[in-house]
């Protein structure tokens, strides 16, 4: 079971049923696929920045390249190409420049044995192994910053999927 799979099951069984169990794909809106775009495109960075001369200029031509695979409009594809830009940008020049060289992309978690007829599956983002031989769970999200009661629930339109999605992390 995955936070996904969880969340599905939570909107609707049969949703739960069809997507995540006979693997009947979904669609996905121009804002999804914005994410998909972001998302891989750090991860193409996370995996080359050693390798790449200008990580910064690669990081854009990947999001370029990633927004055309995903099929959008010229217009979403120009408004989102602008926008990710500007946002990958400051991400690069104002935090990944200060991460240390020992994190590591999108890792898939699975196998985690909750009870006999539960285990736990997922992906990480990013993995960063702290000074103290922590490890931090970074979750990138390309949507308008939450408050902690839109992640707790405590708001009655807030659908409490982060605070799910934060409670794998921490098992």
């Amino acid at each position: 079971l995955s936070v996904t799979g969880l969340e599905n099951f939570c909107e609707c069984p049969w949703k739960y049923f069809f997507v995540n169990l006979i693997s009947i794909p979904a669609t996905r809106n121009k804002y999804q696929l914005f994410g998909t775009a972001i998302h891989s495109s750090l991860e193409s960075l996370i995996k080359k920045r050693k390798i790449e001369k200008n990580p910064k200029d690669f990081l854009i031509k990947s999001l370029q390249w990633n927004l055309l695979q995903q099929g959008l409009s010229r217009k979403d594809f120009k408004e989102y190409l602008e926008k990710g830009t500007k946002a990958l940008s400051g991400f690069y020049e104002n935090i990944f420049i200060n991460f240390p060289d020992n994190i590591q992309s999108e890792l898939n978690i699975g196998g985690i044995k909750i009870s006999e007829n539960l285990t736990l599956n997922g992906r990480i983002d990013m993995l960063e192994e702290s000074q103290k031989g922590e490890f931090i769970v970074h979750d990138f999200k390309t949507g308008k910053a939450k408050s902690r009661k839109d992640i707790d629930g405590a708001k009655p339109e807030s659908k409490n999927n982060y605070f799910r999605q934060l409670t794998f992390y921490k098992i």
